[in-house]
């Protein structure tokens, strides 16, 4: 099977070879994540503060986008692409690069 198994640490993410166990790579983000999912560009990080971070494939931050809220949580839908939850606010749409 193989290939990179992201989770979540103390200081953001860290990317781990499945047949391994190798710690391949690190973003660092700070222990406010609130959510990670899969997109077709790579991932998408939630930060608590209201931040999304896009991070390719190899685990390079590819960019942020700021919303107008602190976001609670960050899950993938399968119709809409992504949930992304907020004070009171909820808000589906498709992540892309």
């Amino acid at each position: 099977m193989g290939g990179l198994v992201w989770l979540p640490a103390a200081d953001g993410l860290v990317a781990i070879e499945s047949n391994a166990g190798e710690v391949r790579q690190r973003v660092h983000i700070d222990n406010r994540l609130v959510g990670l999912i899969e997109t077709a560009f790579g991932f998408v990080a939630a930060h608590r503060t209201g931040v999304l971070i896009g991070i390719d494939h190899d685990g390079n931050i590819c960019g942020r986008l700021v919303v107008d809220r602190q976001i609670a949580g960050l899950y993938e839908h399968e119709t809409a692409g992504a949930l992304l939850f907020g004070k009171g606010t909820l808000t589906a749409g498709t992540l892309q690069a």
